[in-house]
């Protein structure tokens, strides 16, 4: 039995394997959630841009790949075919990335935006 094949009938085996790859990521963000609240006493508006985007990505990336699964699932039940679902798919992706493209600039403005300037 191969450990990382999938039931493609069963949603929920799909959506573990999927997880399952995530799993680095998910604790880079969980990690960096909990430095965010460590943080957060001395530096309030930075950590919580940071504790905010890594919330939202990870949030979106778990949503997301649970929208995919479902969507997919007549098609791999032979209910539909690939291109009555393609536009859902798309939506999907579109939104993912702009969800993720805000998380990543609350992250920049955490990291940049309340530096001090040093003057030469």
């Amino acid at each position: 039995m191969d450990f990382f094949a999938s039931d493609p009938l069963n949603t929920w085996s799909m959506i573990g394997n999927r997880v399952l790859f995530m799993i680095p990521v998910i604790l880079v963000q969980l990690g960096g959630m909990v430095l965010a609240l460590v943080f957060m006493r001395a530096r309030v508006g930075p950590a919580l841009c940071v504790l905010i985007g890594l919330g939202v990505s990870l949030f979106i990336s778990l949503v997301a790949t649970i929208a995919h699964e479902f969507t997919m699932r007549p098609v791999y039940l032979g209910e539909k075919y690939f291109e009555d679902v393609h536009p859902i798919i798309i939506a999907i992706g579109i939104l993912q990335s702009l969800v993720h493209a805000g998380a990543l600039g609350l992250l920049i403005v955490g990291a940049l935006a309340w530096r001090r300037r040093t003057t030469q």
